[in-house]
């Protein structure tokens, strides 16, 4: 009992540092880089106890952040993309989670390539919201996609 009513403290801390640290700007772009990275770390604590809400506000701080201060073809505007649409498909808003997984796939293919692992990735995120909206060979064709990168 005791774990389960830390995970929630930590989410609820992972943001407050995030909030606070919001109006101090990175000083460069190696800077706003670790920043995201924080942020995207911090992601993970609420998203796994289902407190999608503190989860979509860091990852849009971190996709925010990416676009404005790294550049929004960045692998790391891909990484905050990615989060945001795994955030969104398991609260289930399938529109936005669709978006922001084909954004992060567009982005991985112009800056990883075809045939990198986090491409496979953003591929595999994609086609679960592609199931969860019912278009099942949609899915399958980007699983195999996926499949297929991660097979080499």
């Amino acid at each position: 009992m005791r774990v389960r009513l830390l995970l929630p403290m930590a989410a609820v801390f992972a943001l407050l540092i995030s909030v606070l640290r919001a109006d101090d700007p990175p000083k460069d772009i190696e800077a706003a880089k670790k920043r995201v990275a924080e942020l995207l770390q911090a992601v993970s604590v609420p998203y796994e106890v289902g407190e999608y809400a503190s989860a979509r506000v860091l990852a849009g701080q971190a996709l925010s952040l990416a676009d404005a201060e790294i550049g929004s073809e960045s692998r790391e505007a891909a990484d905050a993309a990615r989060w945001l649409g795994l955030i969104e498909r398991a609260a289930g808003d399938l529109a936005p989670a669709r978006s922001h997984c084909e954004r992060a796939v567009s982005v991985c293919l112009q800056v990883l390539g075809e045939d990198h692992v986090e491409t496979a990735a953003s591929l595999n995120a994609l086609a679960a919201v592609l199931r969860d909206q019912g278009d099942l060979e949609g899915a399958r064709s980007v699983y195999e996609r996926a499949l297929s990168i991660r097979q080499k």
